[in-house]
């Protein structure tokens, strides 16, 4: 998983007809789409089958945060303004509407 963003952003080729990008939590989704800016109009698709953050480990083994903050890179891409063009969020519009102030 560490090098998955660099693997696949590898693969795809500069002329290419992407709308869509489905990924999984086995791909650093912030890290890929740095990789190919030319990957920012599609829209994207993440997948979080598990979360990395408590995930259950031996208890000989130290907990690996890498995984759960690749998970947290990945979900502010949806949450924040977005990094992509610094002015919308990538929240679906019902979750976006701004509450009216009470006067």
């Amino acid at each position: 998983m560490r090098a998955s963003s660099l693997y696949f952003a590898q693969q795809i080729p500069s002329a290419h007809n992407i709308k869509v990008i489905f990924a999984s939590s086995m791909l650093n989704l912030c890290e890929f789409m740095s990789l190919r800016p030319d990957l920012k109009a599609a829209k994207t698709i993440l997948y979080l089958h598990e979360n990395q953050l408590n995930y259950p480990k031996r208890k000989t083994e130290e907990r690996d945060f890498h995984f759960g903050w690749v998970e947290i890179l990945s979900c502010l891409l949806y949450t924040s303004p977005s990094p992509r063009d610094l002015s919308t969020s990538r929240m679906p519009s019902s979750a976006c509407k701004k509450k009216k102030k009470k006067k």
